[in-house]
């Protein structure tokens, strides 16, 4: 259970610093941006911001502690629901305390500034605050206003002076207009039919200056090209708090800088002249590199090359004609140089462009298919195959691998068959006919002499010896005397009714005869 923490309202003049005393309370709370870069809130004479990081007040772990409540500080009663246990009123609350009281204020209101400020906390405190009522046990359902929703028989409701008693809401949809933050210890501030927080009901009736986070009771006050609101006096350079009232500026991370400030700490080297690019010429960037308009030149032909194509090459950049000429090299078929993204076709040591990558035979591009290279030249595998190939003698198609010669002519192993028997020949024995091949068997059988002993074909082949006489063949192993069984391969014999005989035989049977 928690009521507001804000800071003591007291009384207080600036104590010779320029800065209120009551804005140095926070001074050193560490900043959650920056963590250790900070080193601590340090916080400016009237910006609503550290002068060590920069960053917002918020932005640091910013807390209270010599506190009284909201209700003190606007001498309300202390009989709140939060006093009497509803622990489901939420802590905390946004810093509303420039918006209560003077002695918060960062730079010393005017006389009329004071003047529309006391009129603005007499509507507040007498007209617009209020505090919500809890009614519990509610007697039959009633919607909420928030939400729209039911709230159910016998369930707590919140009920506002300024809404009357038959108008009330959920517990947890009784929050600021605005924010949407449940209203800490019920306290509101009611305007034009709507129900806000302190914050938020000053906003609703004043702007509030960006710089400061003070609300604006000047009649006078600056609107920024984001339609930020400022006091005139705070309109000013962030780094030189030089006023930018009538004066160019430029905003950066929601800050407002005078040119010469801006370039000082932002504008970027040229990366042709060194010199900082100010913010009266065109600052040209590619790849984190900045060039002033009249720098941003070809490092070669020295052409603009403002609103041309370019290339970056080593830090230099180049025109397209002088990338091509100096690093893309030229086409072997053309002689043309390739152009920036320009498909490049290279084999031995040589490049082409796509196109003119083409086969000797069809002249059409070749691309990434398969191809053949023939004394220098590329041939695609169609008319490698058409013009070059080899072919077998018998299906005529290419021979794309294996095969046999035969008489210097090429064939298909599966092609290479008997002419007789179809019987594949390759690694086999064989002879031809007429041009045509044969396994021996076949051969054999069909076209040899057949031995006038044993009856086998006489086919010649290996070397083979044979005899022949009259009309009579003999392979050389069966050429032997019928009767002494020699053989007769080179020497004198006589044939007597088919019966060969050597000259001993012949005497003998001779001999027989004669007895």
């Amino acid at each position: 259970m928690a009521t507001s923490e804000v800071w003591t309202a007291t009384s207080v003049q600036p104590d010779g610093s320029g800065q209120n005393p009551a804005r140095k309370q926070d001074n050193g709370a560490g900043c959650l941006k920056c963590g250790d870069h900070c080193p601590g809130l340090d916080l400016h004479e009237w910006r609503n911001c550290c002068t060590q990081c920069k960053c917002r007040r918020e932005d640091h772990d910013v807390y209270s502690r010599d506190v009284t409540t909201l209700f003190q500080k606007l001498q309300i009663s202390q009989d709140t629901p939060v006093a009497r246990g509803y622990a489901w009123v939420p802590p905390g609350i946004s810093s509303v305390e420039k918006d209560f009281d003077e002695a918060f204020c960062g730079s010393e209101l005017t006389d009329s500034e004071r003047r529309d400020f006391k009129l603005f906390r007499q509507k507040r405190d007498y007209q617009s605050y209020g505090m919500g009522t809890v009614k519990e046990n509610i007697e039959r359902d009633m919607k909420c206003y928030k939400c729209e929703g039911t709230i159910p028989e016998g369930s707590i409701a919140v009920t506002t002076s300024h809404t009357g008693s038959d108008v009330c809401c959920h517990p947890g949809c009784f929050c600021c207009s605005t924010c949407q933050v449940l209203l800490v210890d019920l306290l509101y501030f009611y305007h034009d039919s709507s129900i806000y927080c302190g914050r938020h009901y000053g906003e609703s009736l004043h702007p509030r200056c960006y710089g400061c986070d003070e609300l604006i009771f000047a009649g006078e006050y600056t609107r920024d090209m984001s339609k930020q609101q400022w006091h005139a006096t705070h309109f000013n350079c962030f780094n030189c708090n030089n006023s930018l009232t009538g004066h160019r500026y430029v905003n950066r991370d929601t800050n407002h800088y005078c040119l010469k400030c801006y370039e000082k700490l932002f504008a970027f080297p040229c990366e042709h002249c060194g010199q900082k690019i100010g913010t009266d010429v065109k600052d040209l960037s590619f790849n984190n590199k900045h060039w002033h308009e009249q720098c941003f030149n070809c490092s070669k032909c020295k052409k603009s090359l403002v609103d041309q194509q370019f290339t970056q090459k080593s830090d230099k950049i180049y025109c397209a004609q002088c990338h091509k000429e100096t690093f893309l090299g030229k086409c072997d078929g053309c002689n043309q140089h390739f152009d920036p993204g320009d498909k490049k076709m290279e084999y031995q040591g040589k490049n082409w462009h796509e196109k003119c990558f083409t086969c000797k035979e069809c002249k059409k591009p070749v691309g990434t298919k398969s191809f053949i290279a023939k004394d220098d030249k590329v041939i695609c595998q169609p008319c490698y195959e058409d013009k070059y190939a080899k072919k077998c003698e018998k299906c005529r198609k290419v021979i794309s691998m294996g095969g046999i010669t035969y008489k210097d002519t090429p064939w298909h192993k599966e092609c290479f068959v008997c002419t007789h028997c179809k019987k594949p020949m390759s690694g086999e024995r064989f002879t031809s006919k007429d041009n045509n091949p044969y396994c021996i068997n076949c051969y054999g059988d069909l076209f040899a002499k057949k031995c006038a002993k044993c009856t086998k074909p006489i086919t010649g082949l290996g070397g083979t010896k044979f005899i022949s006489f009259e009309n009579s063949n003999w392979h050389s192993d069966c050429f032997n005397c019928t009767g002494c069984k020699t053989s007769l391969v080179g020497k004198g014999f006589t044939n007597e009714g088919g019966r060969i005989l050597c000259p001993d035989c012949t005497n003998q049977e001779a001999q027989v005869k004669g007895h």
